[in-house]
């Protein structure tokens, strides 16, 4: 006679279930652990110390997926090498060269669940150019070239508006984009209106740096105007058709580009140099040994040259 299957397990099953079922919906869920960001290995920005020949700027753009933009948004330019590679430019020059990087952030600093290390952001590097100012004034300062990616290019776009009375050297932007800067910043902009009405008394918002600008060619978004106080322009464009990617890496097809020439406010392009990509798509032009970095690298070291 067959002995009937017990009901025991089974029904412990269904109380665990319902145990699960009755635990606080609050539960937190385990996160993967942080990880860390490799800074550039060219030296950090020394106040203290003696006065560098060049002082490298960088802002990063904005993180994709599976990261949370803009909560993560970190130092990709030196994590990937770029900030580095760009640096050698200057070096190979004889020139001596600081970095300073800041993430896609309008805080002066940020911490992340998903990045190890503390991100410094916009309000940073307008207290750095001042602390810079203030440090080695005069026609001995040092050379101040400011460096973007993506959603790095509006920041370093609108510090020169915000700073009429400092002069950048040279402006590296990378396909310069806008897409979710609004939105991205908004509520960070509310958190800080009152020391941003300090700050930047007189001054246009944070907002306008993605606000369109009246030129004599017509309207153009504030990340396609170089402001007067910025010498030399260098300006990158990622490949606008589809293409096999290059030693950067990259897709095929390319879903994001920069495809507005940057102007002055006189309509003019004195001073600025346009290179379009025909390989590297929007990621992979940030990648030090794509073909945009030899274009930029190249060119950097060219006017550097002239700085000895």
């Amino acid at each position: 006679m067959r002995s009937r299957p017990s009901l025991l397990p089974a029904l412990t099953v269904l109380f665990s279930l319902a145990l699960s079922a009755c635990a606080p919906s609050h539960t937190p869920l385990l996160q993967p652990p942080a990880r860390s960001v490799r800074p550039a290995q060219t030296p950090a920005l020394n106040l203290a110390g003696p006065r560098p020949d060049v002082i490298l700027l960088t802002v990063s753009g904005r993180c994709g997926p599976p990261c949370r933009a803009p909560r993560d948004n970190h130092d990709t330019l030196g994590a990937r090498g770029t900030t580095d590679a760009l640096a050698a430019a200057f070096t190979s020059q004889g020139l001596s060269v600081q970095v300073a990087a800041y993430a896609s952030q309008l805080p002066a600093t940020t911490q992340s669940p998903a990045i190890r290390e503390p991100q410094r952001g916009f309000l940073a590097l307008l207290a750095d150019v001042q602390r810079i100012q203030a440090t080695w004034p005069g026609p001995d300062r040092p050379r101040l070239v400011l460096f973007s990616h993506s959603q790095g290019g509006p920041w370093i776009h609108y510090l020169p508006r915000v700073t009429p009375q400092v002069t950048y050297d040279l402006m590296i932007d990378l396909d310069a984009a806008c897409l979710f800067f609004q939105t991205d910043f908004s509520a960070a902009v509310s958190a800080s209106a009152a020391t941003l009405n300090t700050l930047l008394a007189g001054q246009p918002g944070v907002p306008s740096a993605c606000q369109y600008q009246a030129t004599p060619k017509g309207p153009r978004l504030s990340k396609d105007i170089v402001p007067d106080n910025v010498t030399l322009n260098l300006e990158v464009h990622s490949k606008y058709r589809f293409a096999s990617p290059g030693p950067g890496g990259g897709l095929p097809l390319n879903y994001l580009a920069d495809r507005t020439p940057n102007l002055r406010l006189d309509g003019t392009r004195r001073g600025l140099h346009l290179y379009v990509s025909r390989q590297d798509d929007h990621s992979a032009i940030s990648q030090p040994s794509s073909q945009t970095m030899a274009w930029v690298t190249m060119n950097a070291g060219r006017i550097a040259a002239t700085w000895k």
